[in-house]
């Protein structure tokens, strides 16, 4: 008999417990539930131009921290961004160009676009952007591993 009410009292215990987790961990479940972002209606990721947005948020948050842009330069930097942005997705909706030549026509738009954010930086801001654009560069060095473009050292800063 103190056998059967020993074993009783343990699945007690063990139901007791069971009960006491599904309790306190329901309000994180919840709250996990509600963080999360909604599906979307087929299923699939973000579009892609969503992420491009965020990341160049992102970029130009960075910019302004370490480079210390003005108001001014920050939407000068902005336009450029979204000019080059803009020439990237029609170079990415052209059927008529190889993808060789769309890597290349990229690779042009993005230099010119480095160009022209240097143009609009003070003399102190420059040494900080190339810093800048080196670490980017040794980022995408360590992605992509030996061979890739990520691997070629930055391009010297202009006169």
């Amino acid at each position: 008999m103190k056998i059967m009410i020993s074993a009783t009292n343990g699945m007690r215990s063990a139901a007791l417990a069971l009960c006491a987790f599904a309790v306190v961990s329901a309000p994180v479940w919840a709250q996990a539930t509600q963080d999360a972002p909604p599906p979307q209606s087929d299923g699939s990721a973000p579009p892609p131009h969503a992420r491009g947005e965020h990341m160049q948020e992102r970029h130009l948050e960075m910019m302004t921290k370490h480079l210390n842009l003005t108001a001014d330069q920050v939407a000068q930097v902005k336009a450029i961004d979204q000019d080059g942005r803009t020439q990237m997705m029609a170079l990415h909706n052209d059927t008529t160009t190889a993808p060789a030549d769309k890597h290349a026509k990229m690779k042009a738009i993005h230099d010119a676009q480095t160009a022209k954010i240097r143009a609009i930086l003070t003399d102190e801001q420059k040494p900080k952007f190339d810093q800048m654009l080196a670490r980017e560069q040794e980022h995408r060095g360590h992605d992509r591993g030996p061979g890739g473009d990520g691997n070629q050292p930055p391009p010297p800063p202009a006169a």
